[in-house]
This record gives C-alpha cells, sequence and structure tokens, in this order.
C-alpha cells in the first residue's frame, strides 16, 4: 500500500461572470458626475423669453424758460408805489410806478379832502363815453352793461390816480422848483413783473448745463422794499407772449427725437399739452431740446424752470434686452445663382469642385438661409469658404464667394441649440430694442433667445 502513488489535487477556478448591471450602473455614474462637473464649471446662460410691447420712454424733464425779458432800473431814490398788477400787460405810456423822494405824499394824500378827484375834463370824457354806449346798447344784450360798468370804473379809477399823481408832483417840489414826485411811465408795451434772478439775457446760444443747477438759484423780489436807490431795478419788462423751453438730452432722447420738428408737450404744473415746433441744438458737448411756444406763457410768468414731458407715439413691436444684440458677418449670394435643391423647395446652390485626378464636380449646397432683400442672400459662413466658386444653373456663370455684411439679430434657443435670427430695431432706449414683428427669418413672439449674446456662438447647445 506504501508502494501506491497518491493523486495530486488540483484546485478548481471558479470562472468570473461579470456582472452587467453594476457595469451599467458605473457607466451611468460618470456619466453623471461628467454632467454635474460640466454643468458647475460651464458659464451660466440665461434665457430670455421675448414679449411684445412698448418702451416706457423717460420724457419727462426740467426745462428752463428763455423770454424776451429786460430789467428796467430807476433814476431816481426814494419811496416807490406800483400802479400795475404783476402779471398783467401795460400799453405804451401807462404809469408803472411812481418815486416820492420826500416821503411826505401819503400825508397829502390824507389831507387833500377829495381835491383830487375828476376834473371837468375827466367828466366830459365820461359822458361821452355813457352816451355812445346808450346809443348802440341792445335790449338783449344785458351783459353789455355789466361790461361797461367794469371798464368805466377802472377808466375813474385811472382818471383819479393820474390827478393825484398830478397835483403830487405839483407840490412836492424842491427850493428850485423842481418835483420831488416822479411819474414813470413804461415807453414799451409788455407784461409787468416785479422780480429778476439775473437769466434775463439768456439765449439758446448761451444755455449750459450749469444753467439747470438750481442749489444756487436766487429770485430777488423788487416789491418788497418800499423804497428804491438810485439805478437799482424797478420793474422787469416781458415784451411779447414768444419763449422757448430748453432742456438737456441724453444720447438716447437725442437719438429718439432726432427726426422730428414738431413735438407735443405737457405742463406738470397744470397738466395742459400743446403742440410746437422743436429742434435740437448743440452748445459744446451738450445736446439740449428746444421747443418754441407763442402761447401759455403768461401761466409760467415768474417761473424759471419748467417742468415738460414730451409725449411721443410709443412704436409696438417685440421688446428683446439690448444686451442680447450681436452681430455676424455673412456671405453675400447674388438671388439669380440660386436654385430649388433637389425635390424640395429648399433655396440651394450648385458649387464647382474639382476630384482629387483634376475633374470638375458640381455639389448640390442647401445654405441656411438668415436674410435676403432684392438682390442677395446672406448664408453662413459654415456653409461656404472664401473662394468657393458657385455656378449658374441655366447660363453656366460663375461666382467667387468672398464678400460679407455683418447683420444685427439675437440667437433663438428654442430647440436647446443657438441658431442665429436677423432684426429689425424700430425703436430704443438703454436697456431695450423695439424691433419689427414681421421680419423675414427673424423672431416671434414666446420665442426664446439668449440674453447675453455675446457668450455664445452660432449652433452651440444651450441645454
Amino acid at each position: 500500500m506504501a508502494g501506491k502513488k497518491r493523486k495530486k489535487i488540483v484546485p478548481y477556478k471558479k470562472p468570473r461572470n461579470i456582472n452587467i448591471g453594476v457595469v451599467m450602473f458605473g457607466v451611468v455614474f460618470v456619466y453623471l458626475c461628467i454632467c454635474v462637473v460640466s454643468y458647475i464649471t460651464k458659464e451660466s446662460i440665461s434665457i430670455y423669453e421675448v414679449v411684445q410691447g412698448s418702451l416706457d420712454q423717460d420724457n419727462i424733464f426740467t426745462g428752463i424758460a428763455i423770454r424776451d425779458e429786460k430789467i428796467v432800473t430807476t433814476d431816481t431814490a426814494g419811496v416807490v408805489s406800483y400802479y400795475v398788477r404783476e402779471g398783467t400787460k401795460a400799453a405804451v405810456g401807462d404809469i408803472v410806478y411812481s418815486v416820492d423822494e420826500t416821503g411826505h405824499s401819503s400825508e397829502l394824500i390824507d389831507n387833500s379832502n377829495g381835491e383830487y378827484d375828476l376834473t371837468n375834463d375827466n367828466l366830459i370824457d365820461l359822458r361821452d363815453r355813457i352816451s355812445t354806449f346808450k346809443l348802440g346798447m341792445k335790449t338783449d344784450g344785458f351783459e353789455d352793461v355789466y361790461d361797461f360798468k367794469y371798464d368805466m370804473s377802472n377808466i375813474v379809477l385811472d382818471y383819479m390816480n393820474e390827478n393825484l399823481m398830478t397835483a403830487l408832483s405839483k407840490n412836492l417840489i424842491d427850493e428850485n422848483g423842481n418835483s420831488l414826485y416822479h411819474i414813470v411811465k413804461t415807453p414799451d408795451a409788455g407784461i409787468i413783473l416785479y422780480s429778476y434772478d439775473g437769466k434775463e439775457n439768456l439765449t439758446a446760444d448761451s444755455v449750459t448745463s450749469a444753467d439747470f443747477n438750481t442749489d444756487n438759484y436766487v429770485k430777488t423780489s423788487i416789491k418788497t422794499n418800499s423804497t428804491l436807490t438810485a439805478n437799482s431795478p424797478a420793474y422787469k419788462i416781458i415784451s411779447n407772449e414768444n419763449w422757448s423751453i430748453l432742456f438737456e438730452l441724453n444720447e438716447s432722447q437725442k437719438d429718439a427725437l432726432a427726426s422730428d420738428d414738431v413735438v407735443k408737450i405737457r405742463f406738470l404744473k397744470n397738466n395742459v399739452s400743446v403742440t410746437c415746433g422743436f429742434s435740437i441744438i448743440q452748445n459744446g458737448d451738450t445736446f439740449f431740446g428746444k421747443v418754441d411756444l407763442n402761447k401759455y406763457m403768461i401761466n409760467f410768468i415768474s417761473d424759471r424752470y419748467v417742468q415738460i414731458e414730451v409725449k411721443k407715439d410709443h412704436k409696438e413691436g417685440l421688446k428683446i434686452p439690448v444686451s442680447s444684440v450681436v452681430q455676424q458677418d455673412f456671405y453675400k449670394i447674388p438671388k439669380e445663382y440660386a436654385t430649388m435643391g433637389g425635390n424640395s423647395s429648399d433655396i440651394s446652390f450648385i458649387k464647382n469642385e474639382a476630384t482629387d485626378d483634376g475633374q470638375a464636380l458640381a455639389t448640390l449646397v442647401t445654405p441656411a438661409i438668415f436674410k435676403s432683400d432684392d438682390t442677395y442672400y446672406y448664408v453662413s459662413k459654415n456653409d461656404f469658404n472664401a473662394g468657393d466658386v458657385l455656378k449658374k444653373a441655366d447660363t453656366g456663370d460663375t461666382f467667387i464667394i468672398g464678400e460679407t455684411q455683418s447683420i444685427q439679430g439675437v440667437f433663438c434657443v428654442n430647440k436647446g441649440y443657438s441658431i442665429f435670427r436677423q432684426i429689425e430695431i424700430i425703436d430704443s432706449n438703454d436697456k431695450y430694442y423695439i424691433i419689427s414683428i414681421d421680419t423675414q427669418y427673424g423672431i416671434s413672439q414666446y420665442d426664446h433667445i439668449v440674453l447675453d449674446g455675446t457668450k455664445v456662438k452660432q449652433n452651440e447647445v444651450i441645454y
């Protein structure tokens, strides 16, 4: 038995079985990790949904009023009395004010006992006016009686004031017989004011941005003083109702109003609207809007600064952010070289190529069209190269691709990748464009576009 050979036991190697489920899980896990890392490290692309609307223009301005105004000074010092109400019109020769060098005129008036009443000449004139009115009065025009009464009352007051001042000028004299009571009449017709601000000589050509700074603006009232010094302002007269309002314009406001020579404005003070002439002037580096008016000045006679709204028709269209708009270059191909592609109605072009053995080969290329006009199609530079030769199907004429044109547009991402679409801007401000709704090869309402067009390229996958 000892001589028997022992059998050698060889261990059995169990074959390895690949678990397909574990492999698939590992692949999916790795893919998810790659996606997560890619999402974290990829620059964020913001999307904007196109809406229809218009721009809310900031067209409210604080303007500066420019009028034909003049300050009139007094030659004599003394106690002043005014006879024209501020903001009313005075005719040539009307008495505006008087100056009493002695200061005793009030005492003389108190002691006059009515001796400065109407004269015989005054009474004759009043009687003639009454007779003339009586002859022309109609029985059904009773309201004219009240108007006549008002006019006669004013005339009587004017006569009494004139008689009073004439008497005072005779009674208040110096030792040489010179009157110390001076009656001042206006040599010009106009609207009378009793304040000034130092901007009476301002013109449209001399206005600067500094004139709109109201921090140091001061308006001085003349009537607060009962006495005047020699050569001091006595009153201000505005000779007519033609006036202008100037206001500063930024670049977008200037562009928006550049084509207008007539605008409609609204005064914020009284909510009155008026249509007036408009122009843009440039003083230095600053642009100013200027509206010219011939009425309503009396409503703002004491205002140097006037708030207005320039009312402009809002253009409707598709509203998109300025940041979405980019410029792209496209090849220009004459329309006569276009043909229909195969069995479809797609626009195609016949491109001449050469084989390796030098044989001519005609290839039908159907590019993406991004714009067309009466003469050209505009195609992507990805579909052709500069120097490619196109052949006209009917005549065999050739055209060499090379000339490009820049087109404004946005990147549309409705399909998950970026596609350039052209736009036509019809209105704008600093933040938004209003573009035409009916642009061929353009975008539509509710399309999704890239908010910052500089962050993507044509045919880039977004999501």
